[in-house]
């Protein structure tokens, strides 16, 4: 099994969030093509999540400031990919999450500009 397949099966069995839940994660559902775009894609949302997961009882949740400082590192340590780490950002994703899961005293302003390009 590679590693989306892993991944996905891993997600597929797990009570996460993804927005997925309900749906069958099968490869077909990429075109039945392995893209590395959806696994980076994937991490990148999961390690967000697992940063301001509060129902972690062995840390606090992140603020939301805190956890896209903490994805920025990531990011200049090319430990998650720059496009898409840009793009989580610049189309408001993030903060959308965050209105939807997240709860209200970890919602903090976050200036985006600061992480955006080669500025991270």
């Amino acid at each position: 099994m590679n590693a989306l397949g892993a991944f996905l099966a891993w997600l597929q069995a797990s009570d996460r969030d993804f927005d997925l839940a309900g749906q069958d994660l099968a490869l077909e559902h990429f075109g039945g093509q392995v893209c590395e775009v959806v696994l980076a894609h994937l991490v990148q949302r999961n390690v967000f999540v697992a940063l301001t997961a509060a129902d972690r009882p062995y840390r606090r949740a992140k603020s939301l400031s805190e956890a896209v400082q903490i994805m920025s590192i990531a990011k200049a340590q090319q430990h998650i990919d720059p496009v898409l780490f840009d793009l989580l950002l610049a189309s408001g994703v993030y903060r959308r999450y965050a209105e939807r899961f997240m709860q209200l005293e970890q919602i903090d302003e976050v200036d985006i500009t600061q992480y955006l390009g080669m500025n991270a």
